[in-house]
């Protein structure tokens, strides 16, 4: 099992990946207040096995804290009497986590930005190569690390 913490990230970019790329048999999303859910459930096919493993990605995010959990597991790996799956379980887990990790770094660091000067965070359309942006606002300059 593998948890990346999320805190104040850009849910729908995340679930709409979630959904592209780890959904292939089920996906399910719902929200209860201020509270997001959604569960995806993929299956792939390992070579290393020869048999099929199912990952599942459960993702809890608050919406007014801007902080919640994605946890992702995988079961079915293992082939033959004693079910070894010779690691790809733990594999797919990592490869879904760092990928996530990912996703979660390049989006915070590319589009929300907080201005020390009125202590709000807010999303910014930024260029490559940009260094700095307008507060929407205070109107002072954010530097862009």
């Amino acid at each position: 099992m593998q948890t990346v913490a999320l805190e104040r990230v850009r849910i729908r970019s995340l679930l709409d990946f979630l959904s592209k790329n780890y959904s292939r048999v089920y996906r399910k999303e719902w929200r209860e207040g201020d509270k997001i859910f959604a569960i995806f459930i993929h299956q792939e096919y390992v070579m290393r096995t020869s048999s099929d493993q199912t990952l599942v990605t459960i993702v809890e995010y608050n919406q007014s804290t801007e902080r919640g959990m994605c946890t992702i597991v995988a079961s079915g790996g293992g082939k033959g009497l004693f079910g070894f799956d010779w690691g790809s379980g733990a594999d797919g887990e990592r490869t879904v986590s760092s990928r996530i990790e990912n996703l979660v770094r390049t989006d915070e660091m590319r589009s929300r930005l907080y201005c020390p000067n009125c202590d709000r965070w807010e999303d910014y359309e930024v260029s490559l190569g940009q260094t700095e942006v307008i507060c929407k606002t205070c109107g002072r300059k954010i530097k862009i690390q």
